[in-house]
């Protein structure tokens, strides 16, 4: 027994000279991060950098995620290294200890070392907050989330790495592996959400993304800390995930081969997961690589390619040589499950690019330009949603008509529409298409120009005058220029003829002209603010404004302007300021307008949303070109 507790301590004291210098690392990493930034606060006279809402994690945020991601795997891999290297792991298993008693040895004393540099912290936070006041920077509430929020997260990953060591026998493979587990869930289910955007027309990866992706792992999940959005009840999920690893790790320990030492995978039964699941995330990635590719044929070269790499790259790191040209039997057989699993989305055998919901079956409908736009509301309007059954049959027949067409993304003037249809039963239907925008407009105008649609697209419809403490024009051609309506009587008078202007609008009319660059603001008592584009198309709302001689101040016109310049660009492609200033730049092909009625038509066009090669830059006086595409039927009426 004596000699037992006499190895644990000198065990003990070999861990702490071998790997003790990662926690002091980590505790001054720690000090400097934190604590020494509020003295340099505290000692400067500008006011603090912090928000007190925030946190402990603004502190240097970016300092305390590294160190958080690489000390606790860092300290995994170098406490289980003897595990890796045969002569040392030979002598370790030697000593009079059995492999329970080590492996606990070894895990308590890592947790020793990553623990008391975050504990030490937070009592010195502790003590500047109470020696300083410092409640007006942060809560003693903050340093315990603070404290949570870092021992969950670094628990986690050490014993993650802990587990790692166990399976594998190669300390680089070891250090690898470890985050590739940690963050496989959270890519393996992106790479499969943008393989189905290319198989199944409608399929909207951007929405199932958004869908709290970031919770499959926990080193993205850790960002979250930053403005406090981690809760503790996933705090507490992540401790419990770190106890699994530690007993799994624990119960593999007991059973590992030590002659596997220096073999990337100790354990043969693992072999073939680490093998085809490398195989199919470079496939998967080989595909996304080539995804926006028109020709299909690319796009199967690419997944193709991803998988031969994959698997050529597993068999290489498990069998320790390039020479692997005899070991593709496997392939053969991954490559023909995977070419069936392909085939079966193409033949859509569940319906799911056919499907359209019966208007009956919907409680309402949102539709969109993203699923962006649907998970994020103006807090205005309630929601974004359309609930009347004409409507909703509207979208439905709109719906079918692009199912019918089939897929045409590579035409241009393309838009992105999203839809989603919110069933009685409570279940969620979601689609996302890039349409032919004119292709489609018999079918959208009826959606977008009904009462309901307006009143969504535009909050202020739903305002009273009454409520509204004053009204501000901007446009963004000149910073000065800024008109304010306060008076009551001119309020419901603007409001009057805005909402004329707004019920009357078609869809045409909502599509923004090149002089369209001003913006009305509405502020209401409650201090909410709405906003919606001010636009040459309002004719009502226009008409009172020159009445009152405020139009000028409103609206972009050919009197504010000092030329237009017209460029013709050879090789479209890159940001349409760039393209436009080295097209204008050229001298070639470029035209100056300055005629007062060409530049009014020019004002009162709209902009090409095909991929055009004609670009026009407006220049208003005093200020920054306005830069559009426009159309060669444009350009010939203005240039002529």
């Amino acid at each position: 027994m004596w000699k037992t507790s006499s190895f644990k301590k000198e065990v003990t004291k070999q861990n702490f000279r071998s790997v003790g210098w990662i926690g002091i690392i980590y505790l001054i990493g720690l000090l400097f991060a934190m604590p020494l930034r509020i003295m340099m606060e505290l000692s400067s006279d500008r006011p603090f950098q912090f928000l007190h809402e925030n946190g402990l994690f603004q502190i240097n945020f970016e300092i305390q995620q590294v160190m958080m991601i690489i000390i606790p795997v860092l300290l995994g891999i170098f406490l289980f290294r003897y595990l890796q290297v045969k002569e040392t792991s030979d002598f370790v298993h030697s000593l009079p200890l059995k492999r329970t008693e080590l492996y606990h040895n070894n895990v308590w004393n890592g947790m020793v070392i990553l623990v008391a540099p975050i504990i030490i912290n937070a009592a010195v936070m502790t003590i500047l907050y109470i020696s300083f006041d410092l409640s007006y920077v942060y809560s003693l509430e903050d340093i315990w989330y603070w404290l949570g929020g870092t021992l969950s997260v670094t628990l986690l990953l050490f014993f993650a790495a802990v587990f790692v060591g166990m399976v594998t026998g190669l300390t680089a493979v070891h250090g690898v592996l470890t985050y590739i587990m940690l963050l496989f869930p959270a890519g393996i289910t992106v790479l499969l959400y943008f393989a189905m955007n290319q198989f199944l027309y409608g399929f909207s990866e951007n929405y199932y993304m958004d869908q709290n992706l970031h919770q499959l792992s926990p080193l993205v999940d850790s960002l979250n800390l930053y403005n406090a959005s981690l809760p503790a009840s996933r705090m507490y999920v992540y401790l419990a995930i770190g106890a699994a690893f530690y007993g799994l790790a624990w119960k593999i320990y007991q059973h590992r081969n030590m002659e596997m030492a220096g073999q990337a995978i100790v354990y043969g039964v693992l072999r073939p997961i680490f093998k085809y699941g490398l195989t199919l995330c470079m496939m998967l990635v080989g595909g996304l690589y080539f995804q926006n590719h028109p020709n299909t044929t690319w796009i199967v070269f690419g997944y193709m390619a991803g998988a031969v790499s994959g698997y050529a790259i597993a068999e290489m790191v498990l069998q320790k040589t390039w020479r692997v040209f005899s070991a593709w039997k496997g392939f053969i057989g991954y490559a023909a499950a995977a070419g069936l699993v392909f085939l079966l989305l193409q033949l859509d055998i569940t319906g799911f690019e056919q499907r359209v919901p019966a208007a009956a079956k919907v409680d309402r409908v949102f539709i969109g330009e993203g699923s962006y736009s649907y998970q994020n509301n103006h807090p205005y309007n309630e929601s974004g949603y359309l609930n009347e059954n004409e409507n909703i049959q509207a979208v439905t027949k709109l719906h079918k008509q692009i199912i019918s067409s089939g897929s045409e993304e590579y035409r241009i003037g393309r838009r992105n529409l999203f839809l989603a249809y919110e069933m009685k039963n409570g279940e969620t239907m979601v689609r996302e298409y890039m349409i032919p925008e004119q292709d489609y407009r018999a079918y959208l105008d009826p959606i977008y120009e009904s009462l309901e649609y307006k009143a969504l697209k535009y909050p202020v419809m739903k305002v009273e005058p009454e409520n509204i403490d004053r009204i501000r024009f901007f446009t963004d051609y000149a910073s000065s220029d800024k008109l304010v309506v306060a008076e009551p009587e001119e309020i419901e008078t603007l409001m009057s003829r805005l909402k004329q202007d707004l019920q009357a609008e078609t869809y045409e009319d909502m599509i923004p002209s090149l002089g369209d660059r001003g913006d009305i603001s509405f502020l209401l008592d409650s201090g909410m603010e709405v906003h919606i584009p001010m636009k040459r198309s309002y004719g009502q709302l226009n008409e009172w404004l020159k009445q009152k001689g405020l139009y000028e101040g409103a609206v972009l016109t050919d009197e504010d302007v000092s030329k237009a310049v017209i460029v013709h660009q050879n090789e479209p492609g890159g940001p349409i300021y760039n393209e436009f200033k080295s097209a204008a730049a050229s001298n070639e092909h470029v035209w100056t307008v300055k005629d007062n009625q060409k530049i009014k038509l020019l004002l009162n066009s709209k902009e090409y949303q095909g991929q055009g090669r004609y670009f026009v830059g407006i220049y208003p006086k005093g200020g920054e070109p306005l830069i559009y595409r426009i159309s060669e039927d444009l350009v010939a009426r203005v240039v002529n």
